[in-house]
This record gives structure tokens, sequence and C-alpha cells, in this order.
């Protein structure tokens, strides 16, 4: 499958490494970003395009990967469907559910291939969990509860906003979306319902969001299991960590580390460590690509999941905002 890249920043490196560890299965073709002097920053093996309208025209690729900033998506996305190229949108694929459903829309009215980089569901860790997911039930009973944190140390000392944070939209839009990813893979996605939802403002840095949480309840091995989602810039933290509450352990899978820890009927904790020696992004985006491949073979993208996560997303963000 051949590829190509809009926006080359520091997703997009990981998104390169990933391409580089899949050679014979996927091979990147193009890339295109406003700044023409970023081909060279990166060094990257492809055909470098002027523009998006000379990917659009010229590019072999079979996929498009959107992988700008957020708040572009919604245009860039609308113009690769509307010219009927298939697409990868980096996740949060929008800002908003007028601007989703309208990209859902455009892509079912012309049959074209509308997929989104969930990357988190790809985390070494759960990959684990999953393949181990029947054993595991058996040895220590189903999920009853889960919590999930994910954290990013985005808020300076100052209270000011890092430069890194800046267009990402907040906590919640943009980790949240990671940790419904996850969510999505332990439960049965379309069973997930909000239970309730609390967003978190600084009016130090112009009433930023610097937190996002919401409670949740799903269907999950059988039967029905709540937890909560935590997202938070103000901690000090890189931390991205799912804990699962069994009937005769607590299972968590440690997504920045890339090992499960296991406290369960012995007692010194299992440790199983899944790192490889390649950066955990990196390792999301090897997923991410393998799955790509296999769904643009068989022409079934994952738009349906993805618009049910993203409007548990949204449906989290109106119910926080309404909030004091």
């Amino acid at each position: 499958m051949k590829v190509a890249i809009v926006g080359l920043g520091h997703v997009a490196q990981h998104q390169i490494n990933a391409i580089q560890q899949l050679t014979g299965i996927v091979d990147l073709v193009g890339a295109y970003d406003t700044d023409a002097g970023v081909i060279h920053k990166r060094a990257i093996p492809c055909h470098f395009h002027s523009s998006i309208g000379d990917l659009i025209e010229h590019s072999t690729a079979d996929v498009v990967v959107v992988s700008t900033s957020n708040s572009d998506h919604f245009a860039t996305t609308s113009q690769l469907l509307r010219a009927g190229r298939a697409v990868m949108v980096e996740k949060p694929i929008c800002e908003n559910r007028k601007d989703l459903n309208g990209l859902l829309a455009l892509a079912r009215a012309e049959n074209i291939f509308f997929h989104a980089a969930l990357h988190a569901a790809f985390a070494r860790d759960l990959l684990w969990w999953i393949e181990n997911r029947e054993s595991l039930t058996q040895r220590f009973g189903p999920i009853e509860r889960f919590h999930m944190d994910f954290f990013d140390p985005y808020i300076e000392s100052d209270g000011s906003l890092s430069k890194s944070a800046k267009g990402l939209g907040g906590p919640w839009y943009d980790s949240g979306i990671n940790a419904l990813s996850v969510l999505g893979c332990l439960a049965d996605p379309a069973s997930i319902k909000l239970v309730g939802a609390q967003m978190h403002l600084s009016p130090r840095i112009s009433r930023e969001q610097t937190g996002g949480s919401a409670k949740l309840a799903c269907q999950a091995d059988g039967g029905t299991c709540t937890g909560q989602i935590h997202t938070n810039w103000a901690l000090g933290l890189d931390q991205k960590t799912t804990l699962l509450s069994c009937k005769r352990a607590k299972i968590l899978l440690d997504h920045s580390r890339e090992q499960v820890v296991i406290q369960g009927d012995r007692e010194q904790p299992e440790i199983i460590s899944l790192q490889n020696g390649l950066p955990r992004l990196t390792n999301h985006y090897v997923g991410v690509f393998r799955d790509l491949e296999n769904s643009f073979a068989r022409q079934e993208d994952n738009s349906g999941l993805a618009a049910q996560l993203h409007e548990l997303l949204f449906s989290a963000m109106d119910e926080g905002d309404r909030k004091p």
C-alpha cells in the first residue's frame, strides 16, 4: 500500500518511522507541509509536493494521511475527500460534531475510504491484554471497573501553556479520544454510555482547558462495568495508564512504560514488559499502518467506530461545559 502524508510535525515523524518498519507492506511515496523547509529538516525519503493541489493531482498514494494541526483537519480532509482521495486522518478527526458529520456524509455519499488513526488502540500493552484476554478472564474474572489517567505536562510552572500544546484544543479534546479508543477495545463500543463529565478551565491561561473527566458505563466480558477517564495537563506528569479491576486481580496497562502489571493471587505483582527498543508512539503507528493496510485491502474503514467514539468525546465536552 502506498501512502502520502500531509503535515510533517512531531506525530508525522513517528508515522514515518513506523512506515520504515513495514518495508514491503506500506510505502511512503509523498509528503506535503506548508513549510517547504521541513523536508530538508526531516530528510524524508519520498517526493515532496509543492501544494496540496499538486499532491491531489499527481500523488500515486492509495491513502493520504492527514497529520496537520487539529484545527486544520476538517479543511484538509474535506479537500481530499471532495477530490475522491482515500484518507486516514489523525485523531481527533474534527473539533466538533457538525464538522465530523459533514466529513462522514461526504465520504459515504462518494463511497470513499475514510479511516481514523486511533493510535492509542495499538499500544503494545493493550494488544498483549487483548491477545490474552480469555485466559486472564478465566483466571481473574471479568472486568468490573476501569480507571484511566491520560496526563501530559503541558502547563508551565508560571501557569502558561507550553508551546507543544498550543493548537491541541485541551487535554480532553486531545487525550480523551485516546482513552476512548482504548475503552473501545476493552468493551463493546456501541454499549459505552456517558454517565457524567466535567471540564476544568484555568483563568490564569485565558480560560484554557487544563483537565477533563468523564464517567462511563459499558458492557465487557458479558457484564456491565463502570469507570472513569481523567485527562490533565496541570499535574506535571507524563502518564498514560488504564487500571482494570477484576474480581480477583487488578491489571494495570501502563501505556507509557509499555508494560502490564498484574496484582493478583501472587504475593508479588507480575510485570510483563512489552518494550522492543522503539519509541512508544512509533510502536503505536506500526499497529495503525498494519491495520490501515488490512482495512484498505478489504475496503472496510473504521469510520463507524470513529464516529461512535467521537460522539462520546463531544457529548462529554457538552456535558462538562454546562457545569459551573
